[in-house]
């Protein structure tokens, strides 16, 4: 059948019910951001994605974080250079007792509860026995309103250890601007440690 030229049709001659398809409409190039629903897709900003090279670090630190997020997501690969190490999470480099934590670590069958307040940061994975030969793998939810205080979910494991964790920051004033990863005590991030982080403004 005859084709229609370029131009020749309008926006008045497509009835409103008419299925087109969508491989049909040339649309290269054409898409703008306006013409997405923003509650169509899932609207996460990669913030950082860091390796740790060079040397082993004892702590991985984001600084400068841009204001207005509501929540940021993480994903944490890391392995230890020693065994038996929390780890844990810091906001605004506020190291006062202002920490709150609580969760649930089963490791060989075995389920341990954990219940602390008053912390000089959120355990966010209680002490292990096999992190310096063995990958971990953690990813967490951090709620961020400044008027509310910040609550952290956690969950990590590695092999047949799994461990769930609440963290709260009580701090209700501020929103975090910094988020640093540290160990309990002398252990540090191994080369090859990659900390990814997201932010999300619903």
């Amino acid at each position: 059948s005859a084709k229609i030229a370029d131009g020749a049709i309008v926006n008045a001659d497509v009835n409103a019910s008419a299925a087109i398809a969508y491989s049909k409409l040339s649309l290269a190039a054409s898409i703008v951001s306006g013409d997405i629903v923003p509650t169509s897709v899932e609207r996460w900003t990669v913030l950082s994605d860091q390796t740790i090279s060079g040397a082993d670090a004892t702590t991985i630190d984001l600084s400068s974080i841009a204001a207005g997020y509501d929540f940021f997501k993480f994903i944490l690969q890391y392995q230890s250079d020693v065994n038996s190490q929390n780890i844990g999470i810091r906001f605004n480099n506020d190291s006062g007792l202002n920490y709150d934590e609580q969760g649930d670590k089963v490791a060989g069958g075995v389920s341990s509860l954990v219940n602390d307040t008053g912390l000089a940061y959120g355990f966010i994975y209680p002490v292990g026995s096999a992190e310096a030969s063995t990958q971990m793998l953690m990813q967490g939810i951090i709620h961020n309103l400044a008027t509310q205080r910040k609550n952290v979910i956690v969950h990590s494991g590695r092999g047949l250890s799994d461990c769930t964790m609440v963290c709260h920051w009580t701090n209700a004033t501020d929103e975090i601007s910094r988020i640093t990863f540290v160990f309990s005590s002398t252990g540090k991030f191994k080369i090859g440690s990659r900390l990814i982080l997201m932010g999300n403004t619903f």
